[in-house]
């Protein structure tokens, strides 16, 4: 049904919108602060080594961090541009919200919480049909 597959890419449209904004946005805090705070960092880390203090775990968990906001920032690109064009990617749009959702968690699990919505997102479009299938099957 036309009406059903309409409503189905209007859902999946708003959930990978919403995560992509959350993406996007947390990437966007998190770069932010390391750039605010990456003088005290460096301050800090100085004055470890100074003392004799390993903070390095520390400092490689900031960097980790700082690397993931870039990779939310760009799983949020790459899924709107995948939610735009799901009617031409189709199945391969699935696949890339739950990569989305994925490839961030391998650097911090708390991404989670801004990119769970891809995962919803990316089960839907494992089901939806584009127009053109249906248009295809009503006339034969």
């Amino acid at each position: 049904n036309i009406k059903e597959e309409l409503v189905m890419r209007i859902a999946i449209t708003i959930l990978v919108i919403i995560s992509v904004l959350a993406s996007i946005g947390l990437g966007v805090i998190w770069i932010s602060d390391y750039n605010k705070y990456k003088d005290q960092i460096d301050s800090v880390s100085q004055a470890a080594d100074e003392w004799g203090v390993d903070i390095k775990n520390e400092l490689n968990q900031v960097e980790k961090l700082k690397n993931c906001a870039y990779v939310l920032i760009a799983v949020g690109i790459i899924s709107l541009l995948a939610v735009i064009f799901i009617g031409k990617l189709k199945k391969i749009s699935a696949v890339i919200f739950l990569l989305s959702a994925i490839i961030p968690a391998i650097f911090a699990l708390v991404t989670l919480l801004a990119t769970a919505l891809f995962i919803v997102g990316g089960i839907l479009a494992f089901f939806y049909k584009p127009k053109e299938k249906i248009q295809n099957a009503a006339a034969v």
